[in-house]
């Protein structure tokens, strides 16, 4: 009677696993279409490196372009040279004038002197 209990309850596993695997290969194909419809449906991209011959106008678009950039890079080499080619001019002479305002910053004392180090102090500043 144990035999007999034991192998219903193998035939029954078995009976439940092939039911079970043909519902899931039936999903599995369900799937696979839906891929291959969602794959025709939108336009594939083109892979890494394929790009798509560019139109004619695209063309004379690219090759105007690169006439230009071109034609800029000659413009700015000549702009370089002649700037690199410009002297420097000799600083202005030092009048009297210059002198005497110098040292008349020089020697002056501060209105406020410590006016600057207590309000950097109060806003938090310096180190403490």
């Amino acid at each position: 009677m144990v035999s007999a209990i034991a192998l219903a309850v193998v035939i029954t596993s078995i009976v439940f696993q092939h039911r079970l695997s043909a519902r899931l290969r039936a999903e599995n194909q369900a799937l696979r279409e839906q891929i291959e419809r969602l794959a025709a449906a939108n336009n594939p991209l083109p892979k890494p490196g394929e790009s798509p011959p560019p139109s004619a106008e695209h063309f004379r678009e690219l090759l105007k372009l690169r006439s230009e950039v071109t034609l800029l890079r000659r413009q700015q080499d000549d702009l370089l040279k002649q700037l690199a080619a410009r002297k420097t001019p000799a600083p202005a002479p030092r009048g009297d004038a210059d002198e005497s305002w110098v040292q008349k910053v020089l020697n002056s004392v501060p209105k406020e002197q410590g006016a600057a180090e207590a309000t950097c102090a109060e806003n938090c500043c310096v180190a403490r």
